[in-house]
């Protein structure tokens, strides 16, 4: 196995965020897209192994350039990748279709940040790998997505009250 898990959606929260998660705002990250798996459902461990396997048939980046630099925009509706000039958008996906996001530190000293997404009803998922430029980025991603889970998870409870 390439890499190990560093933090998970669980620890995320652990490690202070410089800029907080507002319902009205939207937070900016800038990362280097790898490559997206798509198949069934899989444990961090399992994920890692099989990052690495698409690895080696090409599927996922083994490095990253300049070109690969992409923003993720995160809101209250989800996340938006687009380019580094956020003219093109590649992918978007509602924050209720997240199911998860896990940190981990590759063997060559990468932070790698993987967006599960998918149907639990299905069984079909997509992974979005992605490398972040340092541990400190990486964390606070981790920790924007529970900030964003957290804060509309408690509006939605309190509208239904």
């Amino acid at each position: 196995m390439a890499g190990r898990p560093a933090s998970t959606d669980e620890d995320a929260g652990t490690s202070p965020a410089v800029e907080e998660f507002s319902l009205d705002g939207v937070i900016e990250h800038t990362a280097q897209y790898m490559g997206t798996i798509s198949g069934l459902h899989r444990s961090a461990n399992e994920l890692v192994d099989q990052i690495d396997h698409a690895k080696r048939f090409g599927n996922v980046a083994w490095q990253t350039g300049p070109e690969d630099t992409v923003k993720i925009l995160l809101s209250k509706y989800g996340i938006k990748v687009t380019d580094s000039r956020k003219h093109e958008v590649f992918a978007r996906v509602p924050l209720h279709k997240i199911g998860s996001v896990l940190h981990y530190l590759e063997d060559s000293a990468e932070h790698i940040v993987v967006i599960e997404t998918g149907d639990p009803a299905s069984g079909e998922y997509k992974y979005y790998v992605y490398c972040m430029p340092s541990e400190a980025d990486a964390k606070q991603l981790c920790a924007h997505m529970k900030q964003a889970f957290d804060v509309v998870y408690s509006k939605t409870v309190i509208d239904n009250l």
